[in-house]
């Protein structure tokens, strides 16, 4: 299989959208930065005098803001194009001079080995399809020094997770008072769910678009409720938009995965979204 080139060309046309379509748990929230500095300060300490080296995966404004005034940190990023890493660059509060830019895809990277002490990804693996998860996550542990963390937030299928009919989401989501950007959020989330293959580990946003089109007649959502016509449509466009596949595991199989080249340190489950019965929100902390 051919590197998810589609998932990018995606990712490179909404993430001028971001903050107009995305909130947590699908971009980090102010508690998973919170976690991600915890650990990140519990491994290098906080009298560091030596500069460290962290890699971020992507351009993602939120995490990169973590690092942006504090000089004993040297951050560089990867991402496909100089459009996302452009478009995120405006949406970061803090301005950071203290930042390199490689415009790669992650797996081919052309950066030198044992050179970063943190590796930092939000979301990531899902965009890499099986066949180059090898190589994926090989480039990653080359890329850390010996004894180096890779901190990594991830979504996988875990206990939690229940898989509904379009019909039943929409009967739980319709009866706030309004219809809000997290409410179109975990509808989309959870309704994808079902065009999940645990075959194949992929899940394929064009089969949750067609079935969706069954509610719009001449174009049009059409329901006896106000807030489901707008939930439906809000989140037809949020799919539109990633009409791509990605790969997802299970929680024991995303696991699993990472020990085959990493020792798993820590885990920190996201535990707002339990609620939520969609997928579960884990970082992990992977020691090299």
């Amino acid at each position: 299989m051919e590197k998810n080139q589609d998932v990018f060309n995606s990712w490179e046309n909404t993430c001028k959208s971001w903050d107009e379509l995305f909130a947590p748990p699908g971009r980090p929230s102010e508690n998973d930065i919170k976690n991600f500095k915890k650990i990140v300060y519990q491994r290098v300490g906080l009298n560091q005098k030596d500069r460290l080296e962290v890699l971020l995966l992507g351009a993602t404004p939120e995490i990169r803001d973590m690092f942006a005034e504090d000089k004993r940190f040297r951050v560089t990023l990867i991402d496909k194009t100089i459009n996302m890493v452009l478009a995120m660059t405006n949406l970061m509060k803090a301005k950071s001079n203290n930042e390199i830019w490689v415009i790669s895809y992650w797996q081919d990277t052309p950066l030198k080995p044992e050179y970063f002490d943190i590796v930092i990804s939000d979301l990531v693996i899902c965009n890499i399809f099986p066949d180059e998860h090898d190589l994926f996550l090989s480039k990653i542990k080359e890329m850390l020094k010996p004894g180096g963390h890779w901190l990594n937030r991830v979504y996988c299928i875990d206990e939690n997770t229940k898989i509904r009919s379009l019909d039943q989401l929409i009967d739980e989501y319709v009866h706030g008072e309004v219809i809000t950007k997290e409410d179109v959020n975990n509808f989309r989330s959870t309704a994808g769910l079902k065009y999940w293959d645990p075959k194949s580990k992929i899940l394929e946003w064009g089969k949750l678009l067609d079935e969706m089109t069954n509610y719009r007649i001449n174009g049009e959502f059409s329901h006896i409720n106000d807030n489901a016509v707008e939930l439906l449509t809000r989140s037809y466009n949020l799919v539109e938009k990633f009409n791509q596949k990605y790969w997802i595991d299970t929680k024991d199989g995303t696991e699993s995965l990472f020990k085959r080249y990493f020792s798993i340190e820590n885990v920190i489950r996201d535990t707002t979204v339990v609620t939520l019965k969609e997928k579960g929100y884990y970082i992990y902390d992977l020691k090299k």
